[in-house]
């Protein structure tokens, strides 16, 4: 997810949206196509923050092409992948080597909040990030944060498309 919170938008090249709470991101991703006019008869598609089901298919997905879902040093911006602006925050798809299935930035770079329930107060995280090692945190890692209040630089989320 890129652009900010009243403009988000889905580009490579962009600055990746952070340092926001998990509420936030989620109505943001809602907006990427916008139905406010429209009569539920018009509308062709709807956007989402990712859920945890997907998110686990395309792990599945990745591995069954042959990535490496449990250390994806090679093909994400980990601080020990040695590609040059590896170790450091990047833009959205800033690299062709760190994406997998023209999917870019599923391994590394920012974490990535979903939909998940991690218990009754905390939402789900998944993927990588850039501080760390690609063994350490990646594609398939997931952990638990607060939704309110952890609008943190290192978390983000995945936008889905539903066409109707």
């Amino acid at each position: 997810l890129t652009g900010d919170i009243e403009n988000p938008t889905i580009a490579k090249g962009g600055t990746v949206l952070t340092n926001q709470n998990w509420y936030n991101l989620k109505a943001a991703c809602m907006k990427i196509v916008n139905n406010e006019e429209k009569q539920e008869n018009e509308i062709t598609a709807k956007t989402t923050m990712i859920y945890r089901n997907q998110w686990n298919e395309v792990c599945n997905w990745l591995s069954g092409k042959g990535y490496d879902i449990e250390d994806s040093t090679s093909w994400g911006n980990y601080s020990n992948n040695t590609e040059e602006g590896a170790g450091t925050p990047q833009t959205a798809g800033y690299s062709e080597n760190w994406k997998a299935n023209n999917i870019y930035d599923f391994a590394g770079n920012f974490r990535e909040w979903t939909q998940e329930a991690y218990n009754t107060g905390d939402r789900v995280y998944h993927g990588g990030l850039y501080t760390v090692s690609g063994s350490l945190n990646p594609a398939s890692f997931r952990n638990g944060g607060n939704p309110d209040v952890d609008s943190s630089s290192f978390i983000s989320t995945r936008c889905t498309l539903y066409i109707m």
